[in-house]
């Protein structure tokens, strides 16, 4: 069969197309526990990544951004006309694995900031809400969507929701709040960053004032552990990590990954040795100012780190295993979030100041297409099965969510 040229009919088709192409199945695409890996290849720039069979792993690894070498995506996401739900700012959206279900939470008001407002994916129209308590900023859920996380800002408090029943059942205090005294005098520590480890057993929750990363057993819905990732180097207020903020946890559960918006760096963390290991210098990454709950840090499965540069209009492509920034990709202006397609094929960037959304090819390292948006996007979730995504922000006062038609296709490369 001759297929140079030819464009599968989308990317929930590859799979077919790697049949035929003799590559075998991808629908696989985190890392296995114990598998051996290839060393990478030496760049011969900084700002270069070879996308080659072997450039990240052996032949038997399935990882997208291998398997896809020699292919680019093509089309354009079509973003929906938004509709308006309850109203929050900066909101914080998560989305169940059946894709029927959109959770967003955000600040209302010093009266109103308690909910959690439950939307039909289908309809986007708001079902019911759910009070949740005071400041709800952020939300994770767990792989199997039963349970819904809820981070308090400022309060050191998560709750934990039940999403069948539409309950709070736990509230889990992380440690008690300073002073009010010490809050006016340092201000606020914001534990803004969550996430739900892959295989579901722990909560992380970054404080970026303090430092200090807590671990929730989602078993017993305890806190298990505070951990004090901005360790000292010896002298007074030098630190390896000084504030801590997106985190990112690898496919294997072992390591995290955390940005530091002052020393402009991306520090490696071992959970199991609860130390950071390294810290490498990859320049201006600082997002959260212009959207508390922006997600400035996603992980691919092959492994590499994208990291959104709001001031640089850029997403710097971060290798742990170099230890450095290998890629720059130009893409609209003030990216406040970036997210990697369930399949790993794509990389969608929500640039808050040009109102757009741009999508990079993994294969390519490359920007395939960037769609406008009609409103300010805050944040972006995608379904499980990447058929579609949900971009949210706001239109003058009002909150409004739209939805992405992700049906991307993908072509083969002569």
């Amino acid at each position: 069969m001759n297929t140079t040229g030819r464009a599968a009919e989308s990317v929930n088709d590859v799979a077919q197309l790697a049949s035929e192409m003799e590559l075998g199945s991808i629908a696989s695409t985190a890392p296995q526990r114990g598998r051996q890996h290839r060393q990478p290849a030496r760049l011969e720039s900084d700002v270069e990544i070879s996308a080659t069979v072997g450039r990240t792993a052996d032949r038997a690894d399935d990882n997208l951004s291998t398997r896809l070498a020699g292919r680019s995506l093509v089309g354009k996401p079509v973003v929906g006309e938004p509709v308006k739900i309850e109203d929050f700012q900066a909101p914080s959206i998560a989305a169940s694995p059946d894709g029927d279900t959109l959770y967003v939470t955000g600040w209302r008001s010093a009266f109103k900031s308690d909910l959690v407002a439950v939307v039909d994916a289908r309809t986007m129209k708001t079902t019911s809400t759910i009070r949740v308590g005071g400041d709800p900023r952020t939300l994770a859920l767990s792989p199997d969507g039963s349970t819904l996380y809820v981070n308090h800002w400022g309060t050191f408090k998560v709750s934990v929701l039940d999403t069948k029943t539409a309950t709070v059942t736990n509230t889990i205090t992380l440690r008690e709040p300073p002073s009010f005294y010490a809050t006016l005098l340092q201000g606020a520590d914001e534990q803004m960053s969550m996430v739900v480890s892959p295989d579901g057993a722990h909560v992380y929750v970054m404080s970026t004032k303090s430092g200090k990363l807590s671990v929730i057993d989602t078993r017993t819905q305890t806190l298990e552990r505070t951990i004090e990732v901005r360790e000292r180097k010896g002298i007074i207020d030098s630190w390896t990590v000084n504030a801590p903020d997106g985190i990112a946890i690898s496919g294997d559960g072992a390591t995290m990954y955390v940005t530091d918006q002052d020393e402009k760096s991306v520090a490696t963390f071992d959970l199991a040795k609860n130390t950071v290991i390294r810290t490498h210098d990859v320049g201006a990454i600082e997002v959260k100012r212009f959207n508390p709950t922006a997600r400035i840090m996603a992980l691919a499965p092959d492994g590499l780190v994208y990291l959104a540069s709001f001031a640089g209009d850029s997403i710097k492509v971060f290798d742990p295993r170099l230890g450095k920034v290998v890629k720059r990709i130009a893409v609209g202006n003030g990216p406040v979030n970036v997210t990697v397609s369930p399949n790993g094929a794509a990389i969608y960037v929500i640039n808050g100041l040009s109102k757009s959304v741009s999508v990079i090819s993994s294969s390519t390292g490359a920007v395939s297409s960037t769609s406008p948006i009609s409103f300010v996007p805050n944040n972006i979730v995608f379904t499980a099965d990447g058929a579609q995504a949900f971009v949210i922000g706001r239109d003058g006062d009002e909150t409004v969510l739209a939805r992405i038609d992700t049906a991307l296709t993908v072509q083969l490369d002569s």
